[in-house]
Formats: C-alpha cells, sequence, structure tokens
C-alpha cells in the first residue's frame, strides 16, 4: 500500500469539497483515521467551517423539497411541517400512556436492601 499524503489545508479542502463534507469519507479517502481528520479541522477553524456548510447545504435542500411537497399535498409533508415548523401555532403531537382499557399505569418498584 503506498504511503499517506500529508496533510495539508488544501488537501484536505478538496477532499472536503469531494466528499461533500463526510469526515469518514475523507479520512477514508486520504488513508487517515475519522479522528486524524477531526483533529486537523479543530486546528483549522476555516476547514471545520467548509465542513459545517455542507450541513447546511442539505438542510436547504430538504427544506426546500419538504416545500414541495407540501405544495404538492402530500399529506405525510404536510402533517411532518405542521408538527415542526408549526408546533409553536399549536401543531404537535402528544402521547399519553396508559394501562389497559384506559386504566391508569401502575407501577410495582422492588428494592432490595443491602441485607438481603
Amino acid at each position: 500500500m503506498g504511503r499517506k499524503p500529508r496533510l495539508t489545508k488544501k488537501l484536505v479542502a478538496a477532499a472536503l469539497r469531494k466528499k461533500r463534507g463526510g469526515v469518514y469519507l475523507v479520512a477514508s479517502a486520504l488513508g487517515y483515521s475519522h479522528t486524524a481528520i477531526y483533529d486537523f479541522l479543530n486546528k483549522y477553524p476555516e476547514l471545520q467551517a467548509l465542513k459545517d456548510s455542507f450541513a447546511g447545504v442539505t438542510v436547504d435542500k430538504a427544506e426546500y423539497n419538504l416545500h414541495d411537497a407540501v405544495e404538492d399535498g402530500d399529506a405525510w409533508a404536510i402533517k411532518y411541517a405542521l408538527s415542526t415548523i408549526g408546533k409553536d401555532r399549536g401543531y404537535s403531537e402528544r402521547s399519553e400512556v396508559t394501562g389497559a382499557d384506559g386504566s391508569p399505569v401502575i407501577i410495582k418498584v422492588n428494592v432490595k436492601s443491602a441485607d438481603d
């Protein structure tokens, strides 16, 4: 197997762009551990910012597609948007836990003493 390339800001930046910010993918491509790449990113905040920008783009694309799905009337998208984005307007899900046939939940706790 060939030698690992020396990590440089230029090399890591290019790999981050190619792998869309995927640190494990960058590490694998360059022959380093993911922890070595994270350490390098911590050393150079501009590289960390580059990595983080890919997550921002992904979220933007997801929001864009969610918007389109809501516009198309997709029920799953409407429900999701209301339960997340619309929760401040009262659209939220709530779960209630009950016992059999709506009776109260009975919790039994067995405690052993140190003498047992």
